[in-house]
């Protein structure tokens, strides 16, 4: 199991991005958007912010990519209109 905070909290020390075998968990998902993929049998997640700019957005889906790689399945759950 992973717990994933929002990217728009990185210097809190928790991570925002991750894989795990079974179980990713988001937790205070108020305006934000998680994706999950199955990737290569295990999950891929990102917790993200609407805070971040675009081009810290840009960074940060960069950052996650390699996690995502060969994704099979994606989920995106969260805030997705106002």
């Amino acid at each position: 199991m992973i717990k994933l905070a929002s990217n728009g909290n990185k210097g809190a020390g928790a991570p925002w991005c991750g894989r795990d075998p079974a179980l990713i968990i988001y937790p205070h998902i108020s305006s934000c958007i998680t994706v999950t993929c199955v990737a290569g049998g295990q999950l891929a997640g990102a917790h993200l912010s609407i805070y971040p700019t675009q081009d810290e957005t840009n960074a940060d889906l960069a950052v996650f990519a390699p996690l995502a790689a060969g994704t099979t399945a994606m989920y995106v759950i969260g805030v997705l209109g106002g």
